[in-house]
């Protein structure tokens, strides 16, 4: 299997399905609203023409694998896995919808993606890595059994925690 499969996961009231083109101006919409473009570490927004681009290159780069949060009412947001190498992976996660916002479904999404990454990929170690003010994105990691494994470089002018999870 490679990552080029794109999995399509399914849980009990959420679903990770593989990016496709038809998502860009989703994930447009989703990434320069107030809220998400708050706590990216990206200081500009982004166009479509952009995003298109990157599509294009996410369709070749075996280090990556970005999925659409689903939920009966529709997408709700995006996750996946980056810089994946030899074991590890880090992750990214935002729900873009202020209407699933908690529900549940960060955590439901970060269940089945850390599932996958460890019993299909056989990855070992995951890190996420946040602003120290992001309370709602640590809380979820340690409730997922992610650990603060110390401080990163500073983004924005914020201090950034990295947190780690071990299979």
């Amino acid at each position: 299997m490679t990552l080029r499969d794109d999995p399509s996961l399914y849980g009990t009231n959420v679903n990770l399905l593989p990016i496709r083109g038809d998502d860009n101006q989703l994930i447009v919409n989703w990434r320069n609203s107030p809220r998400v473009h708050d706590n990216l570490f990206t200081k500009n927004y982004i166009t479509i023409e952009g995003q298109e681009a990157w599509y294009v290159a996410y369709q070749s780069d075996p280090e990556q694998l970005r999925l659409i949060i689903e939920i009966k009412d529709g997408p709700v947001g995006c996750c996946g896995l980056t810089d994946i190498y030899d074991g590890s992976a880090d992750l990214t996660i935002f729900i873009g919808e202020e209407s699933a916002l908690k529900r549940g479904v960060a955590g439901e999404a970060l269940d089945l993606l850390l599932g996958y990454a460890h019993k299909i990929m056989g990855l070992h170690t995951i890190y996420a890595e946040v602003f120290a003010d992001n309370s709602s994105a640590i809380c979820l990691y340690i409730s997922r059994g992610f650990l603060i494994a110390g401080m990163g470089a500073p983004r924005k002018g914020r201090k950034v925690v990295v947190l780690e999870w071990e299979a």
